[in-house]
């Protein structure tokens, strides 16, 4: 869970428009409540909430987010593809790691990239793809779990790769940061 603390601003702050580039930032970013509403659907591992705000804070929200993605994309694949006890482990920790990143830094590049006025609205964005992900993870287990011979769970977690691949490749075109979407703002002065 992300945590925000109430900062002192004299009123320079962040005060764009609900733009094309905001929406599309928002709605790729918020994908990565699918990824963690996913893995609720199939098992709880946030292996990574240790470390990933360390890594947030130093490299950034957006590289977290490709972590993440990463992550969970590789998890995915282990676990899918799994032929023994030793891979399934890894791919259930690598997903671990994935939900860390995700659940740390999206709600985080949400707020930020959202103006302030709407700041609420976009980051339940990320909520809504979370319960999306879990009915999503529900109803392919629902789907899978007849099928014979061992591979319904293997296609429930390889299934997993179609979210992480939308927050993977899709976090690549918005900007890093609402620097880099207006420019003409000037961050204030740690004075």
């Amino acid at each position: 869970m992300a945590v925000g603390l109430p900062i002192a601003n004299d009123g320079k702050g962040y005060n764009g428009k609900v733009t094309s580039i905001v929406i599309l930032s928002c709605m790729v970013a918020a994908t990565g409540g699918i990824i963690f509403g996913y893995d609720i659907g199939i098992s709880a591992g946030l292996v990574a909430s240790f470390f990933a705000s360390s890594v947030t804070r130093a490299f950034g929200r957006k590289p977290s987010i490709l972590v993440g993605g990463a992550a969970f994309l590789i998890g995915s694949a282990l676990g899918g593809a799994a032929l023994n006890i030793y891979m399934l482990i890894l791919g259930r920790v690598l997903l671990g790691v994935g939900i860390g990143f995700a659940n740390q830094s999206v709600p985080l590049y949400l707020s930020e990239m959202a103006p302030p006025r709407y700041r609420g609205a976009f980051n339940n964005g990320f909520q809504l793809c979370v319960g999306i992900g879990v009915l999503s993870a529900n109803l392919i287990n629902f789907g899978t779990e007849k099928i014979k011979d061992g591979w319904g769970w293997r296609i429930s977690l390889a299934m997993a790769s179609s979210s992480s691949l939308n927050a993977h490749f899709g976090i690549n075109f918005p900007p890093r940061n609402t620097q880099q979407h207006n420019p003409k703002q000037q961050r204030p002065s740690k004075g």
